[in-house]
């Protein structure tokens, strides 16, 4: 990996980031703004040194120098030996995350998601089935390693949990209910709960 970082515990990257495969082969081109944010063409490649995939990330800079960027668009994806399968937003691409834990595929139709994308993450524990409209989620269902499946849609997949209460009422159960073992406190054993 390299690359100009702004702020070394956080890895915000400034500028082109380059990141290679065990092997030795590119992985990555990569442009962030000043302010960490993906912009400009990005190449993603194959261990075997062939293109897998060119997103582009329009953006644009306002007077204050402050960046406006744009959803990106997914412009090709080529398979490990060469065939093209999406060009110019339109057709069939895989999207794998760094770590491999996620995975999904599906169609692109004029650079937006379209039609059912299946996929997996957190190391295949989740699978999942989505269906979108030009390119908004309409509705999901992702199942677990023992078979329990929950259903979501564009309004609730972003929606961040709430303990019934508020985070007071967490507070209050966990002081109402926290046991501090009797051997623990004589030894003086303590901690941050």
């Amino acid at each position: 990996l390299q690359g100009k970082v702004t702020d070394i515990f956080a890895t915000k990257f400034k500028g082109k980031k380059y990141e290679l495969f065990e092997n030795g082969i590119l992985k990555s081109e990569v442009m962030y703004s000043n302010h960490s944010e993906q912009i400009d063409t990005a190449f993603y490649y194959h261990n075997n040194g062939k293109i897998k995939s060119i997103l582009y990330y329009p953006y644009k800079i306002d007077r204050k120098g402050k960046y406006k960027i744009d959803e990106p668009l997914y412009l090709a994806y080529v398979d490990s030996t060469g065939k093209i399968l999406l060009k110019n937003g339109n057709g069939f691409a895989v999207e794998v995350a760094d770590n491999s834990y996620t995975y999904e595929e599906g169609n692109y139709v004029n650079h937006k998601k379209e039609g059912e994308w299946r996929g997996h993450f957190n190391g295949k524990r989740y699978t999942f089935v989505e269906t979108f409209i030009a390119g908004k989620l309409i509705s999901g269902i992702t199942t677990d390693s023992l078979g329990q499946q929950t259903p979501y849609d564009s309004i609730s997949v972003g929606k961040q949990p709430d303990y019934p209460g508020g985070i007071s009422s967490l507070m209050q159960y966990i002081s109402r209910n926290y046991d501090f073992p009797r051997q623990a406190l004589t030894e003086g054993v303590n901690g941050t709960v």
